[in-house]
């Protein structure tokens, strides 16, 4: 593959935005992908902070689920030996503790974008 703009040159890689051949002087390297030095640059940076924002929302809905299924299983133990008197109750703290960090990580992206 030939550069877009100098025909005669090989091309070192793909504008992530537009998909056009680039040539070492036509390329801006960025973190996450090349862009076209003069065009592309904005959109790439762009796309990337999408990716990244992707991936970080995901990770929080994935914590999230797992903290409150262990506050789940916590309270699910305490509601089975809260028959057996007072002691049965001790696990209803990890369960709200437990249950609590997992409504947060569900909820701490959403209030990060609101400020």
């Amino acid at each position: 593959m030939k550069c877009f703009r100098h025909h005669e040159i090989d091309a070192l890689g793909i504008c992530k935005n537009c998909s056009k051949g680039l040539c070492s002087d036509c390329l801006a390297d960025l973190k996450d992908g090349i862009a076209c030095k003069d065009t592309c640059t904005a959109r790439v940076e762009a796309i990337n902070a999408l990716i990244s924002s992707s991936v970080t929302q995901s990770r929080h809905v994935l914590l999230s689920l797992i903290y409150c299924m262990i506050g789940i299983l916590f309270g699910i133990t305490a509601y089975g030996n809260s028959a057996q008197g007072p002691g049965g109750y001790v696990f209803y703290v990890p369960a709200i503790i437990f249950f609590g960090i997992g409504v947060y990580f569900f909820l701490a992206p959403k209030l990060a974008n609101k400020k």
